[in-house]
């Protein structure tokens, strides 16, 4: 008998706790979930140069829906930056490795390059 009972009243509860969450997302007040930790793989062709405690790709911002801006740097550039008057590059370059940007997706676990709008495609 006792069984019965306690089966009823977690019936009981499981009940009022959807009917609680169905006014919540009704009247848009659900209390925001806070995130989890995550453990974020770069592949080398996102990031190929060799990782050091200065140089390592990072997030640089995280937004709704699982989209990520990756901060990572391109390996050496095959011409040394000369830091002087003349130098007319602009300093796109992070500890001497040129630097890009990637939106990552988490759902789909794609990245897309950002194109620098400094250095265009030809």
């Amino acid at each position: 008998m006792a069984e019965l009972e306690m089966a009823r009243l977690q019936g009981q509860r499981a009940a009022e706790e959807v009917q609680r969450a169905a006014v919540q997302a009704r009247s848009g007040s659900s209390s925001p979930t806070p995130p989890l930790a995550s453990c974020l793989t770069v592949p080398r062709r996102i990031a190929p140069d060799g990782k050091t405690p200065d140089n390592y790709p990072y997030l640089d911002a995280a937004g709704s829906h699982s989209r990520l801006l990756l901060y990572a740097t391109q390996g050496p550039d095959p011409e040394p930056p000369a830091l002087d008057a003349f130098y007319s590059r602009p300093l796109g370059v992070h500890h001497g490795f040129a630097k890009a940007y990637f939106i990552c997706d988490a759902a789909t676990r794609e990245a897309i390059y950002i194109p620098d709008p400094d250095h265009p495609f030809v």
